[in-house]
């Protein structure tokens, strides 16, 4: 079934699969339009994700000639298999720093061929820890420290990830990493975002304050529109060619 076509009735299967998941009685999901099934973790905050990815439908934008993805802050890999299906044909790299989301992660989007990466998304070479602050498997936050342990994990930076996934460019960039864009947008984004030509990004100064400034700040020095649904932004790069 056509993804485009098939939106109203896979918002309606995801109402009925949501309220399953809330009262514990399954954890695979499949939907009209996605190709394969997928796992969530009962009794997680999986559900709410599942809610906002499909339920309603938050990356419901008009995007064209997407042919690149890099999907920060992927946690189970929600959003990677919606772009995965919207399109078929396009490179997906996806990051997340958590060891148990990285891992249902993977199984998640490997039938999709996605380039997955267990490090956390930062603006320069690093050493990450990864802290659960009590708001939910979809609200872990990394902090940089100076030494690597046994608990620490690696930074990697947007350019990193293109270099590494082979791109040139980024035709879509999904972002949410707990208010990490702060950092992220900080320095080292002039290698990388005039070469982006949509941003999907969900920012966090709640989490960490400063966020929205340092991204918006950013964009500031390139010709970005913009436009929203609920807390999903999304700048649309109108020098891009």
């Amino acid at each position: 079934m056509d993804f485009r076509k098939s939106s109203y009735v896979r918002i309606a299967v995801a109402t009925l699969i949501y309220f399953l998941l809330k009262l514990k009685l399954v954890k695979k999901g499949w939907l009209p339009g996605i190709k394969y099934s997928f796992n969530v973790r009962k009794g997680t905050t999986d559900t709410s994700t599942f809610r906002q990815v499909f339920k309603e439908d938050q990356y419901r934008f008009d995007l064209e000639n997407i042919s690149t993805i890099i999907d920060a802050g992927a946690n189970i890999g929600l959003a990677s298999i919606v772009f995965g299906n919207k399109f078929p044909e396009a490179q997906i790299s996806a990051i997340e720093p958590d060891k148990r989301n990285f891992e249902l992660m993977q199984q998640n989007v490997t039938p999709y061929g996605v380039k997955t990466f267990l490090a956390g998304v930062w603006n320069k070479t690093s050493n990450l820890e990864v802290r659960d602050y009590g708001h939910g498997e979809w609200a872990y936050r990394v902090e940089e420290v100076d030494q690597p342990s046994e608990n620490s994990i690696s930074a990697i930076s947007i350019k990193d990830v293109m270099d590494q996934s082979g791109f040139d460019h980024i035709d879509l960039l999904k972002v949410d990493i707990e208010g990490s864009e702060r950092e992220v947008f900080a320095e080292g984004y002039e290698s990388w975002l005039p070469k982006t030509r949509y941003i999907i990004i969900e920012l966090h100064d709640r989490m960490r304050e400063g966020a929205s400034t340092s991204v918006f700040k950013a964009i500031s020095h390139y010709n970005f529109s913009f436009q929203n649904r609920r807390e999903i932004l999304l700048f649309t790069n109108q020098d891009f060619s």
